[in-house]
Parts: C-alpha cells; sequence; structure tokens
C-alpha cells in the first residue's frame, strides 16, 4: 500500500507572515498476518518574517524513516 500526505499553513497577520509545508509519501507492506513493514520520505519547510523588525526564519529537513506496524 502506497500513501501521501501533504500539510499547508500560512499565516498573514500584522507585522508577522510565514508558512510551513509538509510533505510525506510511504509504501508500506504487511509482511505477516499482524506486522507489517514501511518506508517514507518525509520533507518539511517553515519560513517566517517579522516585517517589523525585518526578522526572517527559514528552516527545512527532510529525510527518509523507516517503521513496523502492529495490528491486533
Amino acid at each position: 500500500m502506497s500513501w501521501a500526505s501533504l500539510d499547508y499553513f500560512e499565516i498573514d497577520e500584522g507585522d508577522v507572515e510565514g508558512q510551513v509545508i509538509d510533505i510525506l509519501i510511504g509504501l508500506e507492506h504487511q509482511t505477516w498476518t499482524n506486522v507489517g513493514l514501511g518506508i517514507g520520505y518525509n520533507d518539511v519547510s517553515l519560513e517566517a518574517e517579522n516585517k517589523e523588525d525585518q526578522d526572517e526564519l527559514d528552516w527545512k529537513y527532510d529525510g527518509f524513516f523507516g517503521y513496523a506496524r502492529f495490528r491486533f
């Protein structure tokens, strides 16, 4: 089974503006009756700015991950 997710948030209020974007994609296999194994990739970025002070924040991380799912 494959899955994907996209989350987006934006704000522009007063002196503050910014956005957050979170992207997830993955594959999962139900290897045994009660146990599944999966891999995925996550990419998150955050941009924020204080217009009054001219301060900015640009932050990003991304990477692969693995997991196990148990069903009972």
